[in-house]
């Protein structure tokens, strides 16, 4: 078995179609590991250097090789994890062959495989009972959007997704699905989860004295804000309408946001002198067959992602066990001893592990929020 190992740093084990790989030098020349709310699956790129040619000729790596991947900053808390191989680029170099090898979660029944079946209960129940079909495990909410729900040929992710857009807890949710690279199925209302959620981790920038073991340092920082974008699509007004059977149109025109924080990253000026940003017919007929907050969760849920538009990128050095979906808090120091303005807790919606040289160790983190707690001059909705 191929194994790195740097003491107190990181451990890192392989192993390909469960076959222990040959001693290789420089074996490992860059793994990448990208997870993110906003994707079906898990996605790794692993460029090896195939000095012995294992990989070419007794390993030879093709369409569906089970790549185990034994990751943590300790032997002991290690976590597996698993992918097969999707395609890859091999380029002949003088020391041996190149692969940039591209894989995904080993989880066909959910990412490959279509079928057609039915879910009786609620959109939490749904996405529980797909991840145990699929050999995955779950972490769900409990909502109250009670239904049959129809995959009519649908890949079981691309459904947990159309699941996760018409899930209802009340008017305030954002639903989230998310795949993690440890294969657990995770569906969470974001909002709830960053108002009364645990915190997991916290992040410090800046030294943070008499805490070493309880904050994880943050090596760099991009703060991030896309509310512009997000409010000239659907936050500055989003008027929604849907047909009813009772002859009676019903009209969704206004998210109930629930945050802990001050300011909504709305501009409150334009917002007044705007009768709304977008209008759009709901294209789905009322059938009676689906819940009775159907059409309303997708445009809740699609207002409340929007919302989520105050982001921060963090760079780490270490195996944090941080996974989408998790609650952490960010704490900033500045020079001055001001507390930073970005300060707060935030949710994990994207991580790149990176790994370089079998050595070097980085994560890149995007956390975001729904709240500013400064707004300057700049009118904004409190």
């Amino acid at each position: 078995m191929a194994v790195t190992h740097i003491e107190g740093q990181i451990y890192l084990s392989l192993q390909i179609q469960n076959e222990e790989m040959p001693e290789s030098p420089n074996l490992i020349s860059v793994i990448s590991i990208n997870e993110s709310v906003m994707q079906m699956t898990p996605v790794m790129q692993f460029t090896f250097n195939d000095m012995g040619n294992s990989l070419t000729r007794k390993l030879a790596l093709t369409e569906g090789t089970k790549l185990k991947l034994l990751l943590g900053k300790y032997k002991e808390s290690a976590i597996p994890r698993e992918f097969r191989l999707f395609g890859f680029k091999q380029v002949p170099t003088r020391e041996g062959p190149k692969l940039a090898a591209n894989f995904i979660i080993d989880a066909p029944k959910y990412i490959s495989g279509s079928y057609t079946e039915a879910f009786d209960g609620t959109s939490s129940d749904a996405i529980a009972q797909i991840a145990s079909r699929c050999g995955l495990r779950s972490d769900v909410t409990n909502t109250s959007d009670q239904m049959t729900w129809l995959n009519f040929g649908q890949t079981r992710a691309a459904f947990a997704e159309d699941i996760a857009m018409h899930g209802y807890i009340n008017d305030s949710s954002c639903m989230y699905r998310a795949l993690t690279s440890e294969k657990v199925l995770k569906y969470k209302d974001a909002m709830s989860e960053l108002n009364t959620g645990k915190v997991k981790v916290t992040l410090g920038l800046n030294s943070i004295e008499g805490e070493a073991d309880q904050v994880i340092q943050v090596r760099d920082i991009r703060d991030v804000s896309v509310s512009g974008a997000m409010n000239n699509w659907v936050n500055y007004g989003w008027k929604y309408p849907e047909h009813s059977l009772s002859g009676e149109e019903q009209l969704h025109s206004e998210y109930t946001a629930q945050t802990s924080g001050q300011y909504l990253p709305i501009n409150s000026e334009i917002k007044g002198e705007l009768d709304g940003a977008r209008i759009e017919y709901c294209p789905k007929l009322d059938c009676r067959n689906t819940h009775k907050n159907y059409n309303k969760a997708y445009y809740i849920n699609l207002r409340g992602k929007a919302l989520l538009s105050e982001r921060l990128h963090l760079l780490i050095e270490e195996p944090s066990n941080i996974q989408l979906l998790d609650v952490v808090e960010f704490r900033h120091t500045e020079a001055d001893g001001h507390t930073g303005k970005a300060t707060g807790k935030y949710i994990v919606t994207a991580k790149v592990t990176y790994i370089k040289n079998g050595s070097a160790y980085f994560e890149k983190l995007e956390i975001c929020r729904a709240s500013l707690k400064e707004s300057g001059n700049t009118p904004l909705i409190g």
